[in-house]
């Protein structure tokens, strides 16, 4: 199953951007994403029997849903020269409701192995947990491209801390499925990153920006697993407000490739989604804040299988010092 995983949709294009420029200091931002309704309901004729071997059993439906609540704290090092040094890491929480809704009759008996099936492939669950931990350096020109331009590169690589699954679809020796976590927390693997940024004043009150990043897998971890490459792409429009605030909109385009198994395509994973977003920040001295909430308006899965979520609505807020 596949969830927003992809590098800053936690906090867009909104907090960063214009950020604080100094030898020698720190800044430490902390933000909260809440991903709600993410939808990864379907249609289902399989249960399991008693004896734990799979059995038809009428339509019906796995209806769930999961709300994912995601907390990265950053701490970022600034040097002499523009360059910068980072540490970004992650905790989620994933509250997954799951339950069956019947489509065709069922007596208790085929209910009661709906239910089991549908215990063994996603039941109710909270999962917690940190995921990969982030490192990268970063090295920011003024007037790069343009006058009153501030253009940043960083890379870096994540180091695998975040939990790891086996294969959701390995069977036992009749031929029955295993139970099983699609879900992971982390990639278990070293993986590259690489983000570039970019802001320009436009004019007295007006400012705009644009911002990429990707994490690219390599190799597969210890459960044959490779994970997802991540690409995200934003842009953002903002206009002073006075006294420090700022209004601005976003655009943000997600994709997530799908995921391997010993080099076999897992079918509930990958995906391409665009949000709009509009949010308000407050810039000061020395402190910053932002507030985001970002809606899709186009997704698409790659996979061909019937479990990739649909994605909802992302509200992130974010705050952020230099000391």
């Amino acid at each position: 199953m596949s969830v927003p995983e992809g590098p800053r949709l936690e906090v867009g294009p909104a907090l960063g951007m214009e950020g604080w420029t100094r030898e020698g200091g720190w800044v430490i931002r902390l933000s909260e994403a809440v991903a709600l309704n993410n939808d990864g309901s379907h249609f289902e004729t399989e249960g399991i029997g008693p004896g734990g071997g799979s059995v038809p059993a009428p339509l019906h439906r796995h209806e769930v849903e999961m709300d994912v609540y995601r907390t990265v704290l950053d701490l970022e090092y600034q040097v002499a020269g523009g360059m910068a040094w980072r540490i970004k890491l992650p905790w989620e929480v994933r509250d997954r409701q799951a339950s069956v809704g019947l489509v065709d009759p069922a007596t208790a008996d085929e209910q009661e192995s709906m239910q089991r099936n549908l215990d063994l492939h996603h039941p109710d669950a909270t999962l917690s947990g940190v995921r990969d931990l982030e490192l990268t350096a970063a090295r920011a020109w003024r007037g790069a491209l343009a006058r009153d331009d501030r253009l940043e590169f960083a890379a870096g690589f994540t180091l695998p801390i975040g939990a790891t699954e086996s294969n959701p679809y390995a069977m036992d020796a009749d031929g029955d499925p295993l139970p099983h976590e699609h879900l992971q927390f982390g990639s278990g693997t070293v993986d590259p990153l690489l983000q570039l940024t970019w802001a320009r004043l436009l004019g007295a009150d007006w400012s705009g920006s644009a911002f990429a990043a990707a994490r690219l897998p390599l190799y597969e971890n210890r459960h044959d697993y490779r994970a997802p490459r991540e690409l995200t792409l934003a842009g953002g429009l903002g206009r002073a407000l006075g006294s420090g605030w700022h209004l601005r909109g976003t655009l943000t385009g997600v994709y997530s490739s799908q995921a391997e198994w010993s080099g076999v395509e897992d079918p509930n994973t990958g995906w391409v989604a665009g949000y709009a977003g509009l949010g308000v920040e407050w810039h000061g001295a020395r402190f910053a804040g932002s507030l985001l909430a970002q809606m899709p308006f186009a997704q698409d899965v790659l996979g061909e299988g019937d479990e990739t979520f649909e994605l909802g609505p992302v509200i992130s807020l974010a705050l952020g010092g230099a000391f």
